[in-house]
C-alpha cells in the first residue's frame, strides 16, 4: 500500500526498457491512498508503458492524484490493466498523458481488466495514439461510472481513430462520460443525456 505521500517513479535509463511500475502476481493488490504520484517511463526502447497489472487489483482513493505520462512506445499503452482498477472519491483523480505511443493506446483493458470510477475522475489525454482506451472484449472489459464519477477522454493530436474501443460502458445518471477529438466515438453522456459531438 502506498499512502499519504508525494512520490514519483521516473524510469529514464536505457538499461530499463520495461514498465515504470509492474504488478505481476494474480493476487497482488496495490492501494494508493492520498498523496500525489507521477509514474513516468522515459525509456526509448521496448513497447512497455508506465504501469502493468497482470491480475489482482489497483485501487486509488482518499484524494490521491496519480499521473501516468510520456510512457511507452508500443502496444501496452501508458496503463495496461489486466486486473480490477477502482478509482474512488470526489477528490481522487487518475490522469494519463500519452505522448509517445505512436499508433497505439493511452490505456489498455486486457484479459480480465475492468475500470470502475466511483465518484472520482479519470482523464485520458492522447497526443500520438490512435485510441484513448482500447479493450480486448466488451463482454469482459467493462467500464462502470457511478456516483458522479467522470471519465474524460480527449485526443490532442495523433491518428486519433477512436476514443474508447471494445469496452462495455455503464454510467449512472449523475455521472459524466466525455470523449472528444477522435474520428469515432465523439460524445458526451451525463445526467441522462446524450448528444453527438462531431
Amino acid at each position: 500500500e502506498i499512502s499519504s505521500c508525494d512520490w514519483s517513479s521516473d524510469v529514464c535509463s536505457s538499461d530499463l526498457p520495461g514498465f515504470g511500475l509492474y504488478g505481476l502476481l494474480g493476487g497482488n493488490t496495490t492501494n494508493v491512498k492520498g498523496g500525489t504520484f507521477v509514474i513516468k517511463n522515459c525509456s526509448t526502447s521496448g513497447n512497455e508503458g508506465g504501469f502493468e497489472l497482470d491480475g489482482g487489483a489497483f485501487n486509488v482513493s482518499d484524494g490521491a492524484k496519480v499521473t501516468f505520462e510520456n510512457n511507452g512506445n508500443g502496444t501496452f499503452g501508458d496503463l495496461y490493466m489486466n486486473g480490477k482498477m477502482t478509482v474512488t472519491g470526489a477528490n481522487t483523480k487518475v490522469t494519463i498523458n500519452e505522448s509517445r505511443a505512436g499508433n497505439s493506446y493511452g490505456m489498455v483493458l486486457a484479459g480480465i481488466g475492468t475500470l470502475k470510477i466511483d465518484g472520482a475522475t479519470v482523464e485520458v489525454n492522447t497526443t500520438t495514439a490512435s485510441r484513448g482506451i482500447n479493450a480486448g472484449n466488451n463482454a469482459t472489459n467493462t467500464i462502470d461510472i457511478v456516483k458522479g464519477g467522470k471519465l474524460l477522454v480527449k485526443a490532442k493530436g495523433g491518428t486519433a481513430v477512436s476514443g474508447i474501443r471494445r469496452s462495455k460502458i455503464s454510467a449512472s445518471d449523475d455521472s459524466i462520460l466525455k470523449v472528444e477529438g477522435y474520428k469515432y466515438a465523439k460524445f458526451v453522456v451525463g445526467r441522462a443525456s446524450c448528444r453527438e459531438r462531431v
